[in-house]
């Protein structure tokens, strides 16, 4: 069902907020998301809930690795070349290759779509589809958001930025409770919501 904690803060503008929820109710009663020109083709009885560009998928990426070690040895004179000694080193090497250490870093941007019917990010280079039926968890802190479903061993993490992060929050909210048959109960909640905050006083 749409949570409360998905809706703008009391610091944002009290017109954005009352936009904001009007837009949350007209895509719940079954307008098309504001934007909705993607390229993602819906399925049968599937409605375009959100769409978000500019998308960076994360993945694990290495730093370079190096050889960390000595030798040891003597130096052999075996000529010269222009004036200056030519020597050759002969003896033993120790040590081993050191592989570079693991980080996450983005490793690809594209287009991010949330329908009633699944989460799927399109990027130049992947494709990762989200069923909303097998979704186990949507985590998200400082623009991060980590998707995790069951039949996949390992979540997708996309970075959107602070800006939209409430606004990606409440878009994949609506689209599991549309998903789920509560579209009147999200409706319902969304309008109790729009009431308060049109019948709130205006900041002085």
């Amino acid at each position: 069902m749409f949570t409360r904690h998905s809706a703008p803060t009391p610091e944002d503008d009290r017109a954005a907020r009352e936009r904001f929820i009007r837009e949350l109710i007209d895509v719940a009663s079954g307008t098309d998301a504001p934007g909705g020109e993607g390229s993602l083709l819906l399925h049968a009885n599937e409605r375009r809930v959100g769409e978000l560009r500019s998308v960076s998928l994360i993945g694990m990426t290495k730093t370079p690795g190096h050889w960390s070690g000595s030798s040891r040895g003597v130096s052999v004179p075996v000529g010269s070349l222009g004036g200056h000694a030519v020597r050759f080193r002969v003896g033993q090497t120790h040590g081993h290759y050191v592989q570079g250490e693991p980080h996450p870093s983005a490793i690809d941007s594209g287009t991010l779509t949330i329908t009633t019917q699944r989460v799927t990010y399109q990027g130049a280079s992947h494709t990762v589809e989200h069923d909303l039926a097998k979704l186990l968890s949507v985590e998200h802190h400082g623009g991060e958001f980590v998707l995790s479903v069951s039949n996949r061993q390992h979540p997708t993490t996309l970075f959107v930025g602070t800006a939209v992060e409430v606004w990606l929050d409440a878009r994949i909210h609506l689209a599991l409770a549309l998903h789920a048959g509560q579209g009147d109960a999200a409706i319902t909640q969304l309008r109790a919501q729009l009431a308060e905050v049109t019948s709130s006083e205006p900041p002085h």
